[in-house]
């Protein structure tokens, strides 16, 4: 039986390829790795969004999303108030965003130190990986749900409810 074989200019842009990729040169979307790539991709959103926050306030402006759970039940999500809470947060003021979404607020450093992780390993050129065992995200599908539940029982502290409508929290900004 005949060994079959790429034609020669195929083979010659395989072994190309691999040698380049053997020694470091081969580039992907903008010249930059794979890992890099992942990298700009969940970065460049994050600053998009967060320059957005940073200049319109989301109790301001009617063009960010409205919660849907929150329009047709009444009760508040696990991520209601988000927006406005990151909002406070870029302008420094930790207890008003606190107030819109305590869980948020909390999380942030978690999430900061896993962003940092990722981002620090891929610059490195080490394996990185986004993923999360199942245990860990069983458990934060249980506080979600709990965070939902507890932010809607009556009864709550003045300081854990979260302020009602789109309307700021006596803070000036200038406007």
């Amino acid at each position: 039986m005949a060994e079959l074989t790429p034609p020669p200019i195929i083979a010659a842009s395989i072994g190309a390829s691999a040698v380049r990729a053997e020694a470091g040169g081969a580039r992907g979307f903008f010249g930059l790795h794979g890992g890099r790539v992942a990298l700009v991709a969940i970065l460049l959103p994050i600053l998009v969004l967060g320059g957005l926050l940073f200049f319109f306030n989301p109790s301001e402006h009617s063009f960010f999303p409205v919660c849907h759970f929150h329009e047709t039940t009444g009760l508040l999500c696990a991520g209601c108030g988000a927006s406005r809470a990151i909002y406070y947060l870029l302008h420094g003021h930790l207890a008003t965003a606190f107030r819109f979404n305590p869980l948020l607020v909390l999380s942030l450093p978690l999430i900061g130190w896993g962003l940092a992780r990722y981002a620090v390993g891929t610059l490195r050129n080490q394996p990185t990986s986004l993923s999360i065992r199942p245990m860990w995200l069983w458990l934060m599908l249980v506080g979600l749900v709990a965070f939902t539940v507890v932010r809607n029982l009556p009864g709550l502290p003045e300081v854990l409810r979260m302020p009602e409508g789109r309307q700021s929290v006596g803070l000036r900004t200038g406007r």
